[in-house]
């Protein structure tokens, strides 16, 4: 078999996300402006050329209210 499904790309974004240092080393002046953003209540959307599942899970932990990425081809398999 070739290929992943959405539901185990979604378990291995989010376990990426959970996992990795990357959020937390990266982006300390830019989660700064979200935070100051986000009490203005401006609405943070994650916009990326990645699979909606990783994109998804970074903004959720990233504290995003929206993600837009893009949605893989799949098949029945």
């Amino acid at each position: 078999d070739v290929g992943l499904s959405r539901t185990r790309l979604a378990e291995y974004a989010k376990d990426f996300v959970t996992n990795g240092a990357l959020l937390e080393e990266q982006y300390a002046f830019t989660r700064a402006l979200f935070e100051v953003l986000d009490e203005l209540g401006y609405a943070l959307v994650l916009i990326s050329l990645g699979p909606l599942e990783l994109v998804h899970a970074i903004a959720e932990r990233m504290g995003f209210h929206h993600a837009i990425g893009n949605i893989i081809e799949t098949d029945e398999a």
